[in-house]
């Protein structure tokens, strides 16, 4: 899966297209919707404190 990439020079690394064939079959494209939500609020912990 490639960043996707409004225009020619732009590219947006945090946002990725949803592959043509989840596209094509509802009940994949409803899979990976909820999955890709309930990963949405996930955040890594922040790094500890340098000395």
């Amino acid at each position: 899966m490639v960043p996707f990439a409004p225009s020619e020079t732009q590219v947006l690394k945090n946002y990725y297209e949803v592959p043509e064939e989840i596209l094509e079959d509802g009940e994949d494209l409803t899979s990976w919707a909820r999955e890709a939500s309930a990963r949405k609020g996930k955040k890594k912990a922040p790094a500890g404190k340098k000395r």
